[in-house]
């Protein structure tokens, strides 16, 4: 072949190639069926950082400058109208929207273009430390169904607090009106930086999943949006991207600085390029690898300043931690620390890295060991918490609450160890002293018991003698003034006794000591023993009593009925103590009542003195009365309307009353009982007379002769042999005239060695032992008594068990128990009246004839 045919040949080679890559360029570039005259119409709405409306009335923001741009180098025209969640109505696209499953199946969306994690921002020094502190918080958010969902999903409770901007929801932070705010991550971030907030916050990381956003269009419009999708890429290429990202001060995650994907695009750009080039010039194929190299040096450049910029933004967030935050590799070797660490250990940063996190001198040797387990064990996957003792240069001992979390990639492996660690040295003394001064208070409440049992005792004592020897002498033929003086003698002791029951009965309730029997008990009964036991009250004063107790309230009930009778005795010795003359009525009422239970309403009404408006809310306060006036002309303590309050609070009641100074008052209380079952519907009230007893003189008078001495053929107790152990002189006296009343003969020993004496030397049908005494006392007496017992019947099988009943002036909660529990079988509490001697010894006696032991009371 010729060489000039040759040359010509070569040069239609080149021709045809050329043809070929014109062809295949204006398909590619240019013929992409979209009408470039036409001016297509973009809605934005209110998304700062993202879109929004500037202070001069245009359409602001980054994803605005981006679409503008990419429709620009697309050479589509574009009208921005304001589309706030009616964009279909008046525009072709939405810049931006995010991308849902639900969302996909309605809207034609393009692939994303931007996407946006989610953090907590909350005040710096709010002890919030995780995501789940924040459950039931006030969380302040852009009010958008994804924010929602996402928060829920974090979230198993909350307070929202929709906002319409983020600077909005940051204010809400600062002043107080949210505790955290829930946020993009590029929403936070110039904010933050931006700062003007009254008050330091601090950035806690989300789990919630980013959110990714392209434009959404109508559906003939698709392709005119992904063309401006397709242009973003150019805008990365010639560096436009990287001029709207500095202008906005701040680098979101943009989807198409997608390294692997402008590769695989480029690639196929390059692969046709070569191609053509290659049939028909190979110069063509070095152009396109310089153009290639070119912008691959451009797109390594960028990433290179994005991951920059990565690192800068969460050093900053890092920073902004309250406390230490450090991150280690598996080994412990610090990579990283915030300035707040740096800061306490008092060295730069660079001299902390590479360093093992145990070795930098922040810790007390001792718990060197435990902290290295504590990383090694967040290096395979625990989380680990720990209060550990630290030393930081210049602050001494400090307590730290350090946390140790596993940081794992997208397959689960374990790459770092997060140290998280807040100085919690104050809350620690905070605790300590909250500790000491509870101690303090159970140590002065337990010194107050132990007083007030003592107290109790030494009173008891010789009102013993008072009461035993004023009811002996009452026993007696005694004149007029002699038996009205006597009365005079137990009336006082009996006010004194009550005062002396209130006051420990305050302090059981205080201490959390008092028990609430819940019995079976007829309300009927109860009332009317109150009614018995006032009956003489009322009859010396005069006045008229009337019980008016309604035929819907049923009383078979389920309870404590003494703690019951307590409240409305209380209230009724009120009402006639200050009552010259007029009523006193009792009422009860059926206030709520269900198949199992019952509120009953108890009201006092009397004619009374009254009480002032504004001392009323101070009478159920201990140790309070209306006036100073009161405690001299009534008497009384000002403890019994307290303790009645409390025991209505134990009954899941109220207590409260109603009165007009001169015209009287009305105390009322409500209480909750279960009933028994089977309780009638109604039930005929108690009778509400007043029963008068005997003549005083004459009730005593009959007493004394059907018990005195041995002459009684219906005493049960003559004859009975008793040992009365006893150290006071004057109670000597009071048992054993009591004694002799009573027909029984007895012999008396002043401590347990003359009691233990004494059995030896004499059989005994029971004991009466006191608990107190010199030398050996009580307890001790009665545990060698049951040991000596025990030991006899292993000698010669013949079963001893002679019946002790304690009499003791202890009285507090406990002291039965004790009793029982030491091997006696009964007790009585000083001041012992004959009434309970007497039933206490014919149980015994009706023991002993029954070859057992006597019963408790």
């Amino acid at each position: 072949m010729q060489p000039r045919r040759t040359h010509w040949l070569k040069l239609g080679w080149c021709g045809l190639g050329l043809a070929l890559f014109a062809v295949v360029a204006w398909r590619y570039f240019l013929d992409d069926g979209i009408d470039h005259a036409r001016v297509y119409r973009m809605a934005y709405g209110n998304d700062v950082p993202f879109h929004f409306k500037g202070e001069d009335g245009r359409p602001s923001g980054l994803a605005v400058e981006m679409v503008s741009e990419a429709a620009r180098a697309k050479n589509i025209k574009l009208e921005w109208v304001d589309g706030q969640g009616k964009w279909r109505q008046h525009a072709d696209f939405m810049v931006l929207f995010t991308i849902l499953p639900k969302r996909l199946k309605s809207n034609y969306i393009t692939a994303p273009y931007l996407q946006t994690g989610y953090s907590f921002i909350v005040p710096a020094d709010a002890p919030i430390q995780t995501v789940n502190d924040l459950n039931g918080a006030r969380i302040s958010f852009m009010d958008y169904g994804i924010h929602r969902d996402n928060l829920a999903a974090l979230l198993s409770k909350m307070d929202p607090v929709p906002v319409a901007s983020s600077r909005e929801a940051l204010e809400n932070v600062a002043e107080g009106r949210a505790d955290a705010a829930f946020l993009s991550d590029y929403a936070v971030t110039p904010a933050l930086l931006l700062g003007g907030f009254q008050s330091p916050m601090r950035v806690l990381p989300s789990q919630a999943p980013p959110s990714q956003m392209g434009i959404v269009s109508t559906d003939e419009c698709g392709p005119v949006a992904d063309a401006i999708r397709e242009g973003m890429k150019t805008l990365v290429l010639n560096r436009t991207m990287q001029r709207i990202v500095d202008r906005w001060g701040f680098f979101p995650n943009l989807t198409t600085d997608n390294r692997e994907e402008l590769l695989e695009e480029k690639r196929k750009v390059r692969g046709l390029i070569l191609g053509v080039f290659l049939l028909s010039l190979s110069v063509a194929a070095s152009v396109a690898l310089l153009i290639k190299l070119r912008r691959h040096t451009a797109r390594l450049r960028e990433t290179s300043q994005a991951i920059q910029f990565e690192r800068d933004r969460l050093r900053q967030i890092l920073d902004l931690q309250f406390g230490y935050v450090a991150m280690l590799g598996t080994d412990g070797a610090v990579v990283e620390v915030n300035q707040t660490f740096a800061s306490l250990m008092n060295e730069s940063r660079a001299n902390l890295l590479g360093r093992r996190f145990w070795e930098i001198g922040w810790l007390e040797p001792r718990v060197v060991p435990q902290a290295q387990q504590f990383v090694a064990a967040a290096a395979r996957g625990e989380f680990v918490r720990a209060d550990l003792p630290a030393l930081f240069p210049g602050l001494g001992p400090r307590d730290v609450d350090a946390i140790f979390s596993p940081l794992k990639d997208a397959s689960g492996q374990v790459v770092n160890v997060v140290a998280f660690g807040l100085d919690i040295t104050e809350r620690i003394r905070v605790e300590r002293d909250l500790e000491q001064s509870r101690d303090a208070a159970l140590e002065s409440t337990r010194l107050k018991s132990e007083f007030l049992a003592n107290m109790s005792h030494e009173i008891r004592t010789p009102m013993n003698g008072v009461i035993g020897m004023a009811n002996l002498l009452l026993d007696t033929p005694l004149t007029a003034n002699q038996r009205e003086q006597a009365e005079v003698i137990v009336q006082c002791a009996d006010s004194l006794l009550t005062i002396i029951d209130d006051i420990l009965d305050c302090s059981k309730i205080e201490a959390g000591k008092l028990v609430f029997e819940n019995l079976d008990f007829d309300l009927r009964t109860t009332v009317q023993d109150v009614q018995a036991v006032l009956a003489e009250k009322i009859k010396t004063k005069g006045l008229h009593y009337s019980c008016d107790f309604d035929g819907n309230v049923p009383t078979r009930l389920r309870g404590d009925s003494g703690r019951v009778r307590q409240v409305i005795t209380n209230l009724l010795n009120n009402a006639i103590k200050f009552t010259e003359h007029g009523n006193v009525i009792l009422q009860l009422t059926n206030q709520d009542e269900d198949e199992r239970h019952v509120t009953l309403r108890v009201a006092v009404t009397d004619t009374g003195i009254g009480i002032a408006a504004e001392v009323q809310p101070l009478l159920f306060q201990a140790f309070t009365q209306a006036d100073g006036s009161t405690t001299r002309r009534y008497g009384g303590t000002g403890l019994g309307l307290a303790i009645c309050r409390q025991l209505v609070t134990i009954m899941g009641g109220t207590i409260g009353l109603e009165s007009t100074p001169g015209k009287g008052s009305t105390f009322w209380f409500t209480a909750r009982f279960e009933k028994q079952p089977g309780e009638p519907a109604s039930i005929p009230p108690p009778e509400p007379a007043v029963h008068v007893p005997l003549d005083g003189a004459t009730a005593r008078k009959q007493t004394f002769e059907a018990g005195s001495g041995n002459g009684d053929p219906g005493n049960s107790l003559v004859g009975l042999k008793v040992l009365l152990v006893e150290d006071n002189p004057l109670n000597q006296k009071v048992s054993l005239e009591q004694l002799q009343v009573l027909g029984c003969t007895a012999d008396v020993a002043e401590d347990g060695l003359e009691a233990l004496a004494a059995l030896e030397q004499t059989t005994y049908d029971l004991i009466l032992m006191d608990c107190q005494m010199p030398r050996m006392g009580g307890f001790k007496t009665t545990d060698e008594i049951r040991r000596r017992e025990k030991q006899q019947l292993e000698t010669t099988g013949r079963r001893v068990c002679i019946p002790i009943i304690a009499v003791t002036a202890n009285a507090m909660k406990g002291d039965l128990e004790r009793c029982l529990a030491a091997g006696m079988n009964d007790y009585l509490s000083k001041p012992v009246r004959m009434p309970d001697l007497r039933a206490a010894l014919e149980r015994a006696r009706a023991s002993i004839r029954s070859g057992g032991n006597p019963g408790q009371p």
